[in-house]
């Protein structure tokens, strides 16, 4: 294992990784990108086709009028229970392979040739390091609730034997605990953020070497993942809204067609007219291709803002192993190498070389 580089924190570069590395290797960020993006919308069509046939029969349902029963209903459970656990199956995979494509650009920079998703060792780490970190939330979670719960009850009990101060001194231990639970949560997420930045930038399983990667810096690291939090949120709400207004257009057809019928029809649609004009709305070719030019948008930004998150455990990552500022970036040209000093000639002796110029006599 290579061995840590005592290198100083820089805040601007810990918080603008990202934008470095883009401004570097722009082609090659754009395409994990696309890439992601479209990975995404795999996902979403997936989970459509296999939420779908429960959907269409409580559509069916409620055109006929007809309140499901209780057989009902579990009949289209069932019937969608493959679909939906092949979904969550891929929801990882994908997941993993988004992942994947971020961290080996940011942390090794290095993009995959033509397609840049992967799912090999890096992936399968990932997974591993992933898991590893889910089961201690979970294990944390739990704690606290159990914790919480019994100081909750406590003090119920407490309130209800005629104790009130006794209920509010354990509400407010409850509330305590909240805020204790809470700042541990975000300490092991800080110290823990690394982790895969390093797994992957050194293509081995890395969980506890990323607890000193943050030694030292942990206040600086929280500052950056807190700032990037709230320029990921302000991007989201403009960014975010414009790509909305993308979908705008898209309800202009079916608007029209409610408008035909109610100039050709008297009263209100019945259900299966209803269904049908929705239909044909969102199915014409301008709407679709607003839905299609909106979700992409969308997702494109989407698996941006989640580089842009990737990049701070990354930097972490690079900064730890002495790498930061180093791939990429030239060098600062060499000082140009002095000439040598002259020498003068040696002063002539009379005797030097076997030459004196004298007779040997």
């Amino acid at each position: 294992m290579p061995t840590p580089n005592a290198q100083s924190y820089d805040f601007g570069s810990a918080l603008l990784h990202f934008f470095k590395v883009f401004g570097r290797r722009p082609g090659g960020t754009l395409w994990v990108a696309l890439w992601n993006g479209l990975l995404y919308i795999a996902l979403v069509s997936l989970v459509i086709w296999s939420l779908w046939p429960f959907y269409a029969q409580l559509i069916s349902m409620a055109m006929e009028q007809r309140e499901p029963e209780f057989e009902d209903v579990f009949a289209m459970m069932m019937s969608i229970s493959g679909g939906v656990l092949l979904a969550m199956i891929g929801g990882i995979v994908v997941a993993l392979m988004a992942q994947g494509a971020w961290l080996r650009l940011l942390a090794r920079d290095e993009v995959a040739p033509m397609i840049p998703l992967r799912f090999g060792g890096d992936e399968f780490r990932l997974l591993g390091v992933n898991v590893v970190l889910l089961i201690l939330g979970s294990v944390l979670y739990m704690v606290a609730v159990g914790v919480v719960a019994g100081v909750v009850v406590a003090a119920a009990a407490a309130n209800d034997s005629g104790g009130g101060a006794a209920a509010v001194a354990g509400g407010l231990a409850g509330f305590a605990l909240i805020v204790v639970f809470i700042a541990v949560f975000v300490f092991l997420a800080i110290k823990f953020a690394p982790a895969p930045g390093l797994t992957v930038l050194d293509r081995r399983f890395r969980l506890f070497d990323a607890w000193p990667a943050t030694q030292r810096v942990f206040w600086w690291a929280l500052l950056t993942y807190v700032v990037m939090a709230l320029m990921i949120l302000a991007m989201a709400m403009v960014l975010g809204s414009i790509a909305q207004m993308l979908f705008l257009p898209a309800i202009f057809p079916v608007i029209g067609e409610f408008a035909s019928y109610t100039q050709t029809h008297a009263g209100d649609p019945s259900p299966d007219e209803a269904f049908a004009m929705l239909w044909s709305g969102l199915t014409h070719p301008v709407a679709i291709t607003f839905i299609a030019l909106g979700t992409v948008v969308s997702l494109v930004l989407q698996t941006l803002y989640e580089g842009m998150w990737h990049s701070i455990g990354a930097y972490l990552a690079r900064r730890y192993r002495g790498l930061e500022g180093a791939a990429g970036e030239p060098s600062p040209p060499a000082a140009p190498t002095p000439p040598p000093t002259p020498v003068s000639p040696a002063a002539n002796t009379g005797d030097a070389g076997g030459d004196s110029g004298s007779s040997p006599h």
